[in-house]
């Protein structure tokens, strides 16, 4: 089980809301959708290789 650091509402670290914060900063920017879901998407991944690094670390 992922442990919970408190940074989405408490809830497990798997990727729990990652990439919703970069999807809405672009819309809220004025991007295109495409240009939004694509910053969305790295968003996402980049979230996902902190988890990883997080756990290959500990």
């Amino acid at each position: 089980m992922a442990e919970s650091h408190g940074l989405d509402g408490g809830g497990p670290l798997l990727m729990r809301g990652h990439g919703k914060m970069g999807l809405f900063a672009a819309r809220a920017a004025g991007r295109t959708w495409d240009s939004a879901l694509q910053i969305g998407m790295v968003d996402a991944l980049l979230g996902l290789a902190v988890v990883v690094a997080n756990a290959v670390i500990k």
